[in-house]
């Protein structure tokens, strides 16, 4: 079974019409991209990552049925739930936050702009969780993380969504900061000497931590927390 076939089985165990799904996705008037994408239990699709956030899957187990099925952000639709004639505010459950790419821009005091903001309909999210979290959409950005010295937590090509309005360093959580025009996601931990330390999750002797200090603190840029991550 491939991504086609795996989100057939998900979508039927949730008796989800194909419309449905699209309107949950936001992809209304795109069933028949669906049907295509189930019928050829297709491998791979431009649509995956939005579908399996508008089923609460995990994209990994989409694509290869390796790791957890059910993502630990978004939780399934109860089992027998069935919508006939989805309700109008079916197509407004879900919303998109703009990705950035480029290098970093500052616009000003405690505000920042990317080369290129795009909304690109890769990552729908639930309006319901967004608002738990109490997450507004002008105030996060999604994050391409390159390179590994985040892993495990991060891999090299994962997605994560930063809330700029949180930008208060909670020990032991993990950032998007600057460095410069230089865009990096760490983990900061708050040492009892009052230093700052900018840490990689990742062992290897070629990230080593890079301890803050005094004025150096007060230099650095965070741009905001961590609250969600992605394949």
């Amino acid at each position: 079974m491939n991504l086609g076939g795996r989100i057939k089985q998900v979508r039927e165990e949730l008796r989800w019409s194909q419309e449905e799904l699209a309107r949950r996705a936001g992809m209304p008037g795109k069933q028949q991209t669906i049907q295509a994408l189930e019928m050829r239990d297709s491998k791979r699709s431009d649509y995956a990552a939005v579908l399996c956030n508008a089923l609460g899957i995990n994209l990994q187990w989409a694509l290869t049925g390796d790791g957890p099925r059910w993502s630990d952000e978004h939780s399934p639709a109860p089992t027998g739930y069935r919508v006939e004639e989805p309700p109008p505010a079916a197509a407004d459950e879900f919303t998109f936050v703009p990705r950035v790419y480029g290098p970093m821009l500052s616009a000003g005091p405690g505000r920042y702009a990317w080369k290129q903001e795009v909304v690109d309909n890769t990552h729908a999210f639930r309006r319901e969780w967004l608002q738990a979290k109490g997450l507004h959409t002008n105030e996060c950005r999604l994050i391409s993380v390159k390179g590994d010295s985040m892993s495990p937590y991060l891999q090299d090509g994962d997605i994560v969504l930063v809330n700029m309005a949180d930008r208060a360093v909670k020990s032991g959580e993990v950032y998007a900061i600057a460095v410069e025009d230089e865009l990096r996601v760490k983990r900061l931990v708050r040492r009892t000497d009052g230093a700052l330390e900018v840490k990689s999750d990742n062992p290897s002797p070629q990230y080593p931590t890079e301890v803050l200090e005094g004025a150096k603190i007060e230099r650095l840029n965070v741009i905001g927390r961590v609250v969600w991550r992605g394949g």
